[in-house]
């Protein structure tokens, strides 16, 4: 399995291909490595193309509805973020945190 198979194994929707190479360059991982287990790195690429994928919109024509499941999305990743050291990405997600806002003005 390659990684980007193991990235889009765990993604319920269709990603589009330069937001998947996007995070895999930012993340300096290569796409056609092989993933040989639980990874860090990939697991923090993982939760990029979640948030990403979490952002798009849903698709409705006619009878035909397609809705992303969001909440599922940014659970799993917030999850990951904390679990594999990057807390910080998962507190910018929580709507409900209070953010410091003393250097507003």
């Amino acid at each position: 399995m390659t990684v980007i198979e193991a990235i889009l194994s765990a993604v319920p929707v269709e990603v589009d291909e330069n937001t998947l190479l996007k995070v895999l360059i930012d993340r300096h991982l290569s796409g056609d490595g092989n993933y040989t287990g639980n990874s860090r790195i990939v697991n923090l690429a993982t939760a990029d193309v979640l948030v990403l994928a979490s952002r798009t919109a849903d698709f409705s024509e006619g009878r035909l509805s397609v809705k992303s499941p969001r909440g599922k999305m940014s659970a799993e990743a917030i999850r990951l973020y904390i679990t594999n050291g990057e807390p910080e990405k998962a507190d910018q997600m929580n709507p409900f945190k209070a953010h410091d806002i003393s250097n507003r003005w």
